[in-house]
C-alpha cells in the first residue's frame, strides 16, 4: 500500500513539475512578446502634426495597395472597404474622421486604384497648402489627441 502511495505521490510531483515548467515557459514567452511589442511601439508615427498625418495616410495607402494587388481577398480597412463590387473610400486619421467643411468625404469606385487615388489626392492637397484641406487635417489631429491611446489605431509601418 505504501508503494502505491509513493508511486501516486511521485506521479503527482512529476505532473506538478511539468505544469510548473509549462507555466514558466509560457511566462517567459509572454514577457518576450511584451518586450517586442513595447519596442515596436517606439517606432510608431505619432499623429501630432500635419506632416505625420500625411505620412500616416501614405503608409496606409501603401499597405492597402499591396493588399489589393495580392491574390488574397481584399482586406477592408477604415479607409477603404470592398462590398458588392464597390470600393468605398472614407477619410480617417487613425479612428478620427477627417471632415472637410464639417462633412466627411466618402467616395465609391469600381476599382481599388481609384479609391486609393482619392486618399492620395487628399494628401497632395494638404501638402500643397490648400487651406481647407490643411485645416481638416489639423482638426482630425486635434480630435485624435483626445482619444485614449488604444483608440488611436496607429501602427508602425512595415
Amino acid at each position: 500500500m505504501e508503494n502505491v502511495i509513493n508511486l501516486n505521490q511521485n506521479a503527482i510531483n512529476e505532473n506538478a513539475q511539468i505544469v510548473s515548467e509549462a507555466f514558466k515557459n509560457f511566462k517567459a514567452r509572454y514577457n518576450l512578446q511584451a518586450k517586442v511589442k513595447k519596442s515596436a511601439t517606439k517606432n510608431v508615427l505619432p499623429l501630432n502634426s500635419v506632416e505625420n498625418g500625411c505620412q500616416h495616410l501614405l503608409n496606409r495607402v501603401k499597405d492597402i495597395r499591396e493588399n489589393a494587388q495580392s491574390n488574397e481577398e481584399f482586406e477592408n480597412t477604415n479607409l477603404i472597404s470592398f462590398e458588392d463590387g464597390v470600393y468605398t473610400t472614407s477619410l480617417y486619421l487613425g479612428k478620427a474622421v477627417i471632415r472637410l467643411n464639417d462633412e466627411q468625404l466618402i467616395g465609391e469606385f469600381d476599382n481599388s486604384e481609384d479609391a486609393i487615388s482619392m486618399i492620395e489626392d487628399y494628401v497632395a492637397l494638404v501638402k500643397s497648402g490648400e487651406q481647407d484641406f490643411v485645416e481638416s487635417m489639423r482638426k482630425a489631429i486635434a480630435r485624435i489627441a483626445t482619444y485614449k491611446i488604444t483608440d488611436r489605431s496607429v501602427k508602425g509601418h512595415r
